[in-house]
């Protein structure tokens, strides 16, 4: 039972009390007078004083149950006092049958037998909720009678008793149903209640949303409609419910469909249509059709919700137009990087692969060949400019270019000493370097992002140092990580600052100085460093300086044995035939004199795809190294004619070109390329995929 159900009993209880007291004062006053005379005066003037306090008890809890609401908190707290009242009322009227007992006189027993059977019989009635109020009350009253009727010596009182227990049993069933009829009754009012707080709930939710719903009967008549409904339709709730849909309005003829499905079928259905409101006109809108089943199984009701989604479908059009013009836009943005990286990097090509050459011919002076070193080192770092530049874009758009491949560190950090140090020197700047122990360990990173990154960390720091201060830049291993830290002995950086200090140009008050810089390297830094799986950070104290650093982990043992193996590929002690297909004639020139200084090299050219595809089916080279870009016939509709023809379908085909984008060299090697070379070609890295090539 609940507390609610519980307090209802309690005040059920209480509503009939009243009665209940004023017919036992007067079947009392009643009773006396008649009785009086078989005792003496002060038993029954205590008896009635004793019966009036009971009923005067009864008479304060019921005054101050009236007066103080009852509720479900406190509910069982009069209902102790209630039963209390009852069992004091009953022990008392149990005291009639020992005090007021007219012994010998027949009449006036089976008077006091039929007032406390009658009182037994209203308590059975107005009790039989409570059943301990209800022994409380009968049984104290009951079992003083039963026991004079009992005793006493004549076949009357003997008759009487029997007559008595028999109506008892009888009230007993009586009451027992009565009191099952009143918890059902309290049970029934109690969901009643609930259901119509529910209704109401749902009421109030339905007409709180902005969703058209409405309830239809198997007969296509409405039974109920929300407040968005009648406002959407311009219609009362009184003129639609129990109306037939078609009267209604004129639904279009998907949805009339949908109704029969969700009718005939028992599933839900779904549409989306273009609806004309009386108040707002046409809007796009999307209806679902829910059934309800009954017990059995069937449909008797459809619930159909209908939601307007034209701005949804607005906002939808719009977001898709304005992905394809993000899309045509970053084709285009691509494009042009595409083209601007091809531009660059072909004339770079004759440059490094120049300066390449001289330094490479031992015939040339010793000085001659370090200037074409220099005239290398200078080529590599504009190439490098010019990544960066494209790098930015790239970064903006997400679409950041990386190789992968196992690092020489020493290599890398030399390298980008030798770059950084002219400036370094020019500004009066040491260099130190603290690497020892590494000059074995290789990282699988990116080498040009890699020196990038060093070479953008080493400039901040010779930038941003006090006159003649020192950059120290060291290396250690630890825990199968390499730690690359470059440390200046500059002002330092605030520590409120320092939050700041990997936020796209935010250069922390350097812009009011006579500094040159964007405020982006780091930002580019920190991206690159961490697309190759490697982490970034710093230290810095005011007046001290500061460190960056960064961390790779080390390449394993085995991806060390096939770097050695790669760098011990030599070229095949036979003579092989190379043919180069290349529209430049500055790149062939370059592929001469390069292969001039390889005995075991034959070099066949050709200036188009189509002078290639001949020669190479005449001459049937050991190795094709093509470009992409070339006039009429592109290197991969020239790769698709060599593997379709059966004299040239085994021969190797490498590409050389400038074509440097994110996706290019994976787009050569699933066309059927054997290996994807970009320019500017490394000589040493050409000589050695040739090598391997051929070797296969």
């Amino acid at each position: 039972m609940t507390a609610a159900m519980a307090a209802d009993r309690v005040r059920l209880l209480y509503a009939g009390l009243p009665l209940a007291i004023l017919s036992h004062f007067l079947i009392a006053a009643a009773l006396i007078p008649v009785l009086a005379g078989h005792t003496t005066d002060h038993r029954a003037w205590l008896w009635g004083g004793l019966l009036m306090a009971a009923l005067c008890y009864r008479a304060l809890i019921s005054l101050q149950e009236r007066r103080t609401p009852l509720d479900e908190a406190n509910s069982h707290i009069w209902l102790y006092r209630f039963r209390f009242g009852a069992m004091a009322t009953g022990c008392v009227w149990g005291l009639a049958s020992l005090l007021l007992f007219p012994d010998g006189d027949i009449e006036k027993q089976l008077l006091l037998c039929f007032a406390l059977t009658g009182l037994m019989a209203g308590a059975m009635a107005s009790l039989s909720v409570d059943d301990l109020s209800l022994y409380g009350f009968t049984v104290p009253m009951l079992v003083p009678l039963f026991y004079q009727l009992g005793t006493a010596d004549n076949g009357v009182a003997l008759s009487t008793l029997a007559a008595v227990l028999a109506f008892l049993a009888f009230m007993a069933v009586s009451a027992r149903r009565f009191s099952v009829s009143e918890h059902n009754n309290i049970r029934l009012r109690h969901e009643m209640q609930w259901r119509e707080s529910e209704l109401r709930r749902y009421e109030f939710i339905a007409n709180t949303v902005s969703d058209l719903m409405g309830v239809i009967s198997h007969d296509r008549r409405y039974e109920a409609v929300n407040d968005s409904w009648c406002r959407m339709m311009g219609k009362a709730r009184e003129s639609v419910v129990g109306e037939r849909v078609e009267s209604v309005w004129q639904a279009p003829l998907e949805v009339t469909e949908a109704l029969t499905r969700c009718f005939s079928a028992g599933t839900q259905e779904s549409l989306q249509t273009t609806i004309d409101f009386p108040a707002i006109g046409g809007r796009e809108c999307f209806i679902a059709c829910y059934p309800y089943r009954q017990q059995s199984g069937e449909v008797t009701h459809v619930v159909i919700v209908t939601r307007d989604i034209t701005d949804l479908a607005r906002s939808r059009r719009e977001l898709e137009e304005a992905r394809d013009v993000a899309e045509r836009a970053s084709r285009a943005k691509s494009e042009f990087l595409a083209s601007m990286s091809h531009e660059l990097r072909t004339p770079l090509n004759a440059i490094l692969g120049f300066s390449q050459l001289f330094v490479m011919d031992e015939t040339l002076s010793e000085d001659t060949r370090n200037c074409a070193g220099e005239i290398e080192r200078a080529g590599h770092h504009l190439l490098a400019l010019v990544n960066d530049l494209i790098d930015l874009a790239r970064i903006e758009s997400g679409n950041m270019d990386l190789t992968l491949e196992p690092v020489e560190v020493k290599s890398v950090i030399d390298h980008s000493l030798a770059l950084i140090a002219p400036i370094a020197k020019k500004q009066q700047i040491r260099l130190l370097s603290a690497f020892a122990g590494v000059e074995a360990v290789r990282i699988h990173v990116d080498a040009v992002r890699l020196n990038q990154t060093l070479i953008n960390l080493l400039s901040n720091a010779v930038k941003y140092n006090m006159p003649s201060g020192t950059v120290t830049l060291a290396a250690r291993v630890e825990h199968g990580r390499i730690r690359i830290s470059v440390t200046d002995t500059g002002k330092g950086i605030d520590a409120a600052a320092q939050s700041r200090i990997f936020n796209a140009f935010d250069r922390l008050g350097a812009e009011r100085g006579t500094v040159e810089g964007t405020g982006i390297g780091l930002v580019i830094t920190r991206r690159i460093v961490e697309a190759m799986g490697g982490s970034i950070g710093f230290s810095s104290t005011v007046g001290r300086g500061s460190t960056f650093w960064v961390e790779f982990p080390v390449c394993a043992d085995r991806d060390v044995a096939m770097i050695d193996a790669l760098a011990t590929t030599e070229l095949p002690a036979t003579e092989a035939t190379l043919l180069y297909i290349e529209d430049n004639e500055v790149n062939r020139w370059v592929m001469r004199r390069l292969v001039a200084s390889r005995t075991s090299l034959h070099l066949l050219e050709a200036a188009s795809a189509e002078e290639g595809i001949a020669l190479a089916r005449n001459a049937l080279p050991d190795l094709i190294l093509m470009d992409i870009n070339l006039p009429g016939m592109d290197g991969y509709q020239a790769l698709s004619v060599l593997k379709n023809m059966p004299e040239t379908r085994d021969i190797p085909v490498v590409a050389a070109s400038a074509n440097a984008m994110k996706g290019d060299g994976d787009k050569g090697l699933a066309a059927g390329f054997d290996a994807y070379i970009t320019k500017p070609v490394d000589a040493r890295k050409l000589l050695a995929v040739v090598a391997q090539t051929i070797c296969r």
